[in-house]
Formats: C-alpha cells, structure tokens, sequence
C-alpha cells in the first residue's frame, strides 16, 4: 500500500525486453537505501516489484499486462518517474491510501495554475482557460448589446442600418460585423439631441457625473456616466492598475489635470478602490510643478500617475532645483494620454 506522496524523483535508464515481460532499471539514490529485493515500490503510481538493487539504482519487472495497461508502454529511456515505497504497517503515513493497481491510462488535457491571489485582481477569470474565459465575454457582451439596443435610438438606428442585431450576435466572432462608433457621429448626436444625444442608454436623472473631451480638434465630445458606470470605472481602473504592481500599501500621487479628462478621475476612484493612499495633487497651475517636487519629496509617495510628457517635465523640475528624480522614492509610473 502507498499513500501517494513521493519520496524521489528517479531517471529510466534502461527498458529490456524479454520472456513475455519487460525490466526497467530506474536510477535512484534515496529509495535505494531502504529497498530490498522483492519490495514493492511505486513507479510514477504503478505497483512493481524490486528484483535487483544496487546503491544508485534498481530492477523491476513489468508484465505484458500491466505494460499495456499503463503509460509505460509509451516510454523511453531518461524518463523522469515518481518513486514511493510501500506504507510501514506500524508508522504513521498521510496523503491517501493506494495499492498502485492501475485500471487504465487517460489524456492529460490541461494544467491549470492556482493563482497567487497577490498577482491577479481577479485570478478567478484572469487565470481561467481560454474557453471559459471567451463565455464569460460572450455572455456580459451579449447583455451589454441587448441593453443598448433596448435603451438607445442611436445604437440600434446604427446596428438596424448595418444589418446587425443582438439577434444576430451569435459568437464573439460576429462582433467584428457591428460598425465602430466615429466621434463625429457621437457629436451630432449631441448637436442634435442636446445635452447628451441619443446614444445616452440611462434617464437624464439617472446621469451622475458629466465628463467630456478638451475640444481642441473641434466640438468637445460629452460623456454622461451613471453611478453604477462610475463604479464600474473604478474596478477596471483598480484592475489595470493591479496589473501594474500597485496595492493597497502604495501612495499614489497623481499629476494631471482634475478637470473634464476623465483619466484623472478614474485614476483617483481606481485607487480608491484599490485602498491605497490617493494623492491628488493635479496639474496645470503655475509653479505647480515646482510645488509637486517639494510635495514628492516631503510626502514620499510610491507611485506617479500623469501624462508621459508631464512626468518627464516632473523630472526636469526636480534636477532644475538640484534634486535626483529617482531619490523621490517613485516605485511605479504609470501614465495616460498621448499615443504613440
């Protein structure tokens, strides 16, 4: 009887055939010492018996049967195998009681790996197979369709012209038949059905927070959000930002500017979910970058979130007055804005 647990990996040094039977000699240093001839000892989980022990090394024979039966059939030379030896009647043993009897072999089809909960934010779906992972899209997309079509004239005016429905949302595959949505015609939604257009899929009541563009291309674009939208932000901003390394331990000090750009607020409420200590000191005053070097520098936070190029100005302010950006103690930048 075995328990299961392995007590050495050994190597296949030798498969010889012969007299309706096959011998393996396993090399092994640590079973070795307590194996004698005619024990059982488990073989990657299959019962064989001992027949010739040296001090680095053992014999055992294996019937046709239990040659067919098993994954020693398929194989070869060098092969790493798991080795146990049998359970002491009058000791105690853990893991499981197994005779090493094999009924039959199967398909090893996945390893999947148990997350570390500190690496994902969510290592229920982040770390699920593929397929599962592509359900769980497809059914949230597929809500997410029926919603806007139920609720906006501007997203089912534009699916109805191109042909497509929550009806016709089969498999994630027929996503890419559904037109992307330009800026230009949100903006005419807006001209046209002032304040928020016709795309907007909530009550006007319902609208929590208004957000928009800066307009220095044109019209500013508006964003109307909900309270649950808003909720929402922050869970995908905490998610992206757990990517980045960041936790509930950091203090995240966030230079940009707390105006209608939304990046700085879903910053700040993505941190909030994250519990970590938020800091927003902002962007855009004079001489407010010369008052974030003297803040980073008394205040000591962990984390820097801006624009790429306003972090780099931050860093020219900083030597300007003598001092070496990275002795500010910043362990993680991480940045919005400006493509490319």
């Amino acid at each position: 009887m075995f328990t299961g647990i392995i007590e050495e990996v050994g190597e296949i040094k030798r498969i010889a055939h012969g007299d309706g039977k096959r011998r393996l000699t396993v090399a092994a240093r640590q079973v070795t010492e307590e194996l004698k001839k005619g024990d059982s000892i488990a073989v990657s989980g299959v019962c064989l018996t001992a027949v010739e022990i040296t001090p680095k090394s053992f014999v055992a024979d294996l019937a046709e049967e239990t040659w067919k039966r098993t994954s020693f059939s398929r194989i070869k030379p060098s092969a790493l195998v798991n080795l146990e030896l049998p359970m002491r009647a009058n000791g105690r043993f853990g893991g499981h009681v197994v005779q090493g009897h094999v009924d039959g072999t199967g398909k090893f089809l996945a390893l999947d790996r148990i997350p570390d909960a500190e690496d994902y934010w969510l290592p229920d779906i982040e770390c699920a197979r593929p397929e599962l992972r592509d359900e769980i899209i497809f059914h949230k997309l597929t809500h997410q369709v029926r919603y806007a079509w139920d609720h906006s004239p501007f997203y089912r005016r534009k699916w109805e012209e191109a042909g497509v429905s929550p009806a016709t949302l089969r498999s994630l595959d027929d996503l890419a038949k559904f037109p992307v949505v330009q800026k230009a015609e949100l903006r005419a939604s807006h001209a046209n059905d002032p304040p928020f257009g016709d795309n907007l899929c909530i009550a006007p009541g319902q609208v929590a927070r208004v957000h928009g563009t800066s307009g220095t291309t044109g019209r500013p674009t508006v964003f109307a959000v909900g309270a649950d939208d808003w909720e929402r932000i922050g869970e995908a901003h905490a998610r992206i930002m757990w990517g980045c390394g960041l936790r509930p331990h950091d203090r995240i000090m966030i230079g940009s500017f707390f105006s209608l750009y939304v990046g700085s607020w879903g910053a700040l409420k993505g941190g909030e979910r994250l519990r970590a200590t938020m800091f927003p000191f902002g962007a855009g005053v004079t001489g407010q970058t010369l008052m974030a070097v003297q803040w980073a520098r008394d205040l000591r936070p962990t984390a820097f979130y801006g624009t790429p190029s306003y972090g780099l100005h931050l860093a020219e302010a900083a030597r300007r007055e003598g001092i070496e950006p990275r002795s500010l103690g910043f362990r993680i930048l991480f940045f919005s804005g400006e493509p490319g």
